[in-house]
């Protein structure tokens, strides 16, 4: 019995179908593969992203000024108010002294002003009527390290005590450019 060619399919057509299927097969392939591929890569672009980020901090704090106090000191019969200003880390540029306290009014800040290591500065206030042991003060300073990101540390206190906060990173120069 012969086949009637013109009624029913050739063997042209299932080849043409069997490579087609081959095609979209390897088309599927293809993509999962330059999808896995992609997907490494975000990894190791993410993995890379992380160490930079961890050697960027690494410089910061490398470059940190470390500021402290040495004490403070009220002297009644003048009505002034100091406190020691100490930097055992790397040099720090003070840029503002600010305070919200309704006792006192920062005078004498010299600003800018460049703290080297090991360096210290004297933080001068004046009472504005009370006695300089019942003056409550809050002074902000304002700094920045040698590749210029901003920091303000909290410096609290009564009278001659005083109570210093943590350097808080306000504004990474990379992101000021």
């Amino acid at each position: 019995m012969l086949l009637d060619l013109s009624t029913s399919r050739d063997w042209f057509d299932y080849i043409r179908d069997i490579i087609t299927m081959i095609g979209y097969l390897a088309t599927v392939g293809a993509f999962l593969y330059l999808f896995r591929r992609d997907n490494d890569k975000q990894k190791q672009i993410d993995s890379l992203s992380r160490l930079a980020f961890f050697e960027e901090e690494k410089l910061r704090l490398s470059l940190l000024p470390d500021l402290y106090w040495n004490g403070g000191m009220s002297s009644p019969g003048t009505g002034e108010i100091t406190f020691d200003l100490l930097n055992r880390g790397e040099n720090a540029r003070l840029i503002d002294f600010s305070t919200t306290s309704e006792d006192v009014v920062l005078h004498s800040k010299s600003l800018p002003y460049v703290l080297e290591k090991d360096g210290e500065r004297l933080v001068f206030m004046r009472s504005k009527g009370k006695h300089t042991n019942d003056c409550v003060f809050d002074v902000t300073i304002k700094f920045e390290d040698k590749s210029k990101n901003l920091y303000e540390i909290h410096v609290t206190g009564k009278g001659s005590e005083v109570k210093f906060g943590e350097a808080i990173l306000l504004e990474h120069f990379y992101s000021r450019t």
